[in-house]
């Protein structure tokens, strides 16, 4: 085999020749791997499936859960048949994650997006002239290349970090004004969703929404982003023909509308206030102006999706890493420590002050290992591939 490797063409590039090798042992594992309909799982339904049991409202909402039940059930790879001929497959391995992910090539197909993707090509195609990140393919290639340079920057959050502290001393002195008799807060979530939509507004639209105080427009944007988040995963795995006939999903689609309308016309106050006084001059909306074009659909809806999804992964983050402090006191005073260190009592947050809080990324960063804000992460398969052993066909 080594003397036949030795003759080939010299045209032929080590690269192209490892290509083919792996090309070639892939295929030849494909092939040896057992069958796709032996993934085990649950029988179903005629007709409907398994589609009941993963709408069930416990089963959503106790996600993790559900699935560790499934796992000791049938291993860690089972199939979910849905009505028609679609199939979702659980991984639960991280070999099997990382094989899954290395296979996504660069436009990567997310089913989580789907029902985003299709009002915004559909019944919302007026209000969004490009469907942004929730694109799949090439579209989302092309959205993602015009605003990943001023999103993936760590400076592009450092540039907010005095007003970013202002938002949080008002959320911490709203935490106190809710703390009950047993020094508890109340509603801690609902304030945190509050924080979220704030600091969101201050890194994007450079402008201060009010939703700490109790502004109408941010209650209602909170209000619509929880209604989606939550109908979501059910927009996910009904067949869309069923969708199309349900009162709740045209309840959806008008939620997403009013929601991209209250934030459009708060981006639209922000980028005319900019054009008299240059207020947008360092944030995100302000840079993608500058790069796009005043015109240009793409601020807009970069920002209406930076609200809409800040809202629950900001908000929901901030709230576990308060949990899992609280549940570990002296976690928590040794972070408290680090904090008296570096800022004092009394200090401010900085840019240089917040690179020395090495404890404090340590915990955030343990934290979203223990509760991952997103429970799941999907993919439509674009190849064939092996995962927990079975054949995955594309």
């Amino acid at each position: 085999m080594l003397s036949k490797l030795r003759r080939v063409p010299y045209s032929v590039s080590n690269t192209n020749l490892q290509t083919r090798l792996q090309a070639t042992s892939a295929s030849m594992e494909y092939d040896q791997a057992k069958r796709f309909g032996d993934i085990p799982g649950p029988r179903g339904l005629p007709i409907l499936k398994n589609i009941l049991d993963f709408i069930k409202p416990s089963n959503m909402k106790g996600f993790a859960k559900h699935h560790k039940s499934m796992i000791n059930q049938y291993g860690n790879i089972y199939k979910l048949r849905m009505p028609g001929d679609d199939n979702i497959i659980f991984i639960s391995t991280a070999e099997d994650a990382r094989n899954l992910l290395s296979l996504d090539g660069q436009t990567p197909i997310s089913q989580d997006f789907e029902p985003f993707e299709t009002i915004r090509r559909g019944p919302l195609k007026d209000d969004y002239k490009v469907p942004g990140l929730v694109a799949q393919g090439k579209d989302w290639l092309e959205f993602r290349k015009a605003v990943q340079q001023d999103m993936m920057r760590p400076d592009s959050a450092l540039f907010y970090i005095d007003d970013l502290a202002d938002v949080m001393e008002q959320t911490i002195e709203k935490m106190e004004a809710h703390l009950n008799s047993n020094n508890e807060v109340t509603d801690i979530n609902k304030i945190l969703q509050e924080f979220a939509l704030e600091a969101v507004g201050v890194m994007f639209i450079g402008t201060r929404l009010g939703t700490l105080k109790g502004s109408e427009e941010g209650k209602k944007l909170i209000e619509l982003a929880v209604k989606i988040f939550d109908y979501m995963v059910f927009a996910i795995v009904v067949p869309q023909p069923v969708l199309n006939i349900l009162p709740s999903y045209k309840q959806f689609i008008e939620d997403n509308r009013s929601l991209f309308n209250i934030s459009k016309k708060l981006i639209k106050q922000a980028i005319e206030k900019h054009e008299i006084d240059g207020s947008l001059d360092g944030t995100i909306v302000g840079k993608l102006v500058d790069r796009c074009g005043k015109d240009s659909n793409i601020p807009v809806v970069m920002a209406v999706d930076a609200m809409f999804a800040g809202i629950d992964t900001t908000g929901n983050t901030a709230h576990f890493l308060l949990y899992h402090l609280a549940s570990n006191p002296a976690k928590q005073e040794k972070l408290y420590q680090e904090i008296l260190q570096v800022i004092g009592s009394n200090g401010k947050m900085t840019k240089k002050k917040l690179s020395e809080m090495r404890y404090l990324k340590a915990c955030q960063m343990e934290s979203q290992r223990m509760l991952p804000v997103v429970s799941a992460t999907g993919r439509k398969t674009q190849v064939d591939m092996v995962l927990g052993g079975y054949q995955i066909p594309k």
